[in-house]
Parts: structure tokens; sequence; C-alpha cells
């Protein structure tokens, strides 16, 4: 059985040029405290998340979706699955 090993994520807002910056995004550390899950869903409808496979999505948006139904309140998981896309010349 796997045992879920809360890691306390925290998530900040980025302008357009810290995007395209990526020297800023290897800095990731330097942001400072962000918000976490809790503050996260209570002010956005919708959040992606993005992440190489095996890396944990689904069992992070399982456990949010039981916090929150312990709670009374309801997360909606829409799952996108993405083929590797092969380019014609």
């Amino acid at each position: 059985m796997t045992r879920f090993i809360d890691l306390d994520r925290q998530f900040n807002a980025l302008t357009d040029a810290e995007l395209e910056d990526t020297e800023s995004l290897a800095a990731w550390g330097d942001y400072g405290p962000g918000m976490g899950w809790p503050k996260l869903l209570e002010q956005h409808d919708r959040v992606i998340l993005l992440a190489e496979a095996g890396a944990g999505k689904t069992t992070e948006m399982r456990r949010q979706a039981g916090r929150l139904a312990e709670e009374g309140n309801l997360l909606k998981c829409v799952w996108v699955g993405v083929a590797p896309v092969r380019c014609l010349r």
C-alpha cells in the first residue's frame, strides 16, 4: 500500500515576463511563500496541474478531493491524457 506524504505544496502567480525567463523559473525557490491548496482552490475555479508521468498528480488531486469532501465541498477533477505527437514534414 502506498502511503501519501503531504508535501505542503505552495503556489505562486507568475507574470508573463517571469514565465518567459527560464533562469527565473530555474530559481524557483526565490519566490518566497506562496499559497497552499486550500487558498488556491478558494481563489480559483480552475487549476491545471502539469508534471511528468509518475510525479503524483492523480494522488495529489485525490487527496485534495478527499480533504474537500470532509469539509462538505466538491472538487471536480478532469484528467486529460496527452499522447506523444509525431511531427510531419
